[in-house]
């Protein structure tokens, strides 16, 4: 979801996109890819890819996704941009937990959100918010 939300937010602002995937799903670049584990919501390691040619120091970049629950996934993602030297510009997601262990993306990074909401512990993610 982050991926097409992303592409309609570069679109708008008339700005370049950066396709950041999970390991594997990027075409055969492998002498170009850059790879960054992080803890998912679930608690499973995974990792993003992306080429490393897109970035460069000193590059200023918005990250976009869907839902940052746990944060690791965003994380993940600043991770593997401010390594190759990018400065995060801001965060925008379509939806934010605010809890305790997710309040170090507000308080280190330009943060906005559609929807945000409270929930400490697990979420039954088949139920709405309400």
């Amino acid at each position: 979801m982050g991926f097409i939300l992303g592409t309609l937010v570069a679109r708008s602002l008339n700005k370049g996109l950066i396709p950041i995937r999970m390991a594997g799903k990027l075409p055969t670049l492998k002498n170009r890819i850059v790879r960054q584990s992080f803890i998912d919501y679930t608690k499973q390691k995974n990792s993003f890819e992306m080429n490393r040619t897109l970035i460069q120091p000193g590059d200023r970049v918005l990250v976009v996704d869907d839902w940052a629950e746990a944060s690791g996934q965003v994380k993940g993602l600043i991770k593997l941009l401010e390594k190759r030297g990018a400065i995060i510009a801001g965060v925008t997601l379509q939806g934010f937990n605010r809890v305790a262990k997710t309040q170090w993306l507000d308080d280190n990074y330009n943060l906005r959100a559609i929807i945000e909401h409270s929930l400490e512990g697990e979420r039954d993610q088949t139920r709405p918010l309400a």
